[in-house]
């Protein structure tokens, strides 16, 4: 179109298709004709990929991106690219992750949501790189870790928790956070391997705390789950009350439980690893460029100002900033090591004896985050 209309001077023009999306490639005849004319004209929106930079497999090394964000040439063909779509989860642990990012990239796009939404949307193509849940990088064949960032835990996570009604081994019924994927197999592990129980699982709404439903066990993740100490409890600003329906009997107040497992703690102590609970992940035919670096930039800079994101974030979260300062500082880790990758593999070979993940994904894991982008 952009040819056709005389934005600019072009030899033939070819459409290929990748993926969902469809792409222009423009035959430009100079380097020079090209600058000349892209600086008189708004390209804005408009994506244009070099044919030559083709992967073998087929997927374009070129992100596929719309506004404009930078240009690069091969041969006489211009490459334009623009805003890289990027998803990370509205907790309260992965403030530091994207510290400054809008700084540090200004052409990065960031949108928040649930852990589960962000793996939707990474699938569906809505996202280029996401913060996702590390399950569904298991399940997702030719997406790619694309950064050492990643929120993990080294022993007590403080907001991952699995709240008991009844003993463990009388379980049968489960409410699983709605926004939580590698918590909720975390979940089904510890109880099939430990207790040897395999309950009835029921989805928990976002929204909704353990004292709307009546099942036998509750998980809870993400901020809602940290306890509030004494001082440190208090409602989120601007959250309205819960307008979940209450089983019948039952009052706001009347919550009990036996037990209460902190998931990052129970897995710790049983494997003596750490537990990776998301990473930064590209989808299939994206590339990633400089903005694996800059994820690890923004994470470094994260860890830098905890003080000051725990006293930002914490009356949103509707927690003391000391509590909040003590959960990113002490109970979260944020570099997906050597330890750290033989934690997720481990995982990786529990999901896949529990059929929640393909197999056929070791080497990727044991490689993850050494020197960039990692392919599943």
């Amino acid at each position: 179109d952009l040819c056709r209309r005389r934005a600019v001077s072009c030899g033939p023009i070819r459409r290929d298709v990748f993926g969902s999306r469809a792409r222009t490639v423009i035959w430009l005849p100079t380097l020079a004709q090209v600058v000349a004319q892209f600086l008189q004209k708004n390209l804005a929106g408009w994506t244009l990929i070099l044919a030559a930079e083709l992967s073998p497999c087929g997927a374009s090394r070129s992100a596929n991106l719309s506004g404009v964000m930078g240009w690069g040439y091969g041969a006489t063909r211009l490459i334009m690219w623009g805003v890289m779509r990027i998803g990370a989860v509205n907790y309260l642990n992965s403030k530091p992750l994207v510290y400054g990012l809008d700084a540090l990239a200004p052409s990065v796009r960031v949108t928040y949501d649930l852990p589960s939404r962000l793996a939707d949307s990474l699938a569906a193509g809505r996202l280029d790189v996401a913060l996702v849940p590390s399950v569904e990088f298991f399940r997702n064949p030719g997406c790619m870790i694309v950064s050492d960032a990643c929120v993990a835990c080294r022993g007590p996570v403080l907001s991952v928790k699995l709240h008991f009604r009844v003993p463990p081994v009388e379980v049968r019924r489960v409410a699983l956070d709605e926004g939580s994927r590698t918590s909720a197999g975390l979940t089904r592990i510890l109880l099939a391997e430990q207790y040897g129980v395999r309950p009835q699982w029921e989805a928990l709404p976002i929204g909704c705390g353990v004292e709307t439903t009546d099942a036998d066990a509750v998980l809870l993740i993400g901020d809602r789950a940290i306890p509030r100490g004494e001082g440190g409890r208090g409602k989120a600003e601007g959250k309205p009350p819960s307008p979940c329906p209450l089983p019948e009997g039952v009052g706001r107040e009347d919550v009990r439980f036996v037990e209460v497992w902190d998931l990052g703690e129970r897995w710790t102590e049983w494997k003596g690893l750490p537990f990776v609970f998301a990473m930064w992940v590209g989808r299939p035919g994206v590339d990633v460029g400089e903005v694996s670096g800059v994820l690890g930039t923004a994470r470094d800079e994260g860890r830098r100002h905890l003080a000051e994101i725990a006293a930002r974030e914490a009356p949103l979260v509707g927690i003391a900033s000391d509590l909040a300062l003590q959960y990113l500082r002490d109970n979260l880790h944020f570099v997906l090591g050597a330890e750290e990758r033989a934690g997720l593999r481990k995982f990786y070979e529990l999901c896949v004896k529990h059929g929640l993940a393909p197999g056929g994904c070791d080497g990727a894991i044991w490689d993850a985050g050494k020197l960039g982008a990692y392919r599943r």
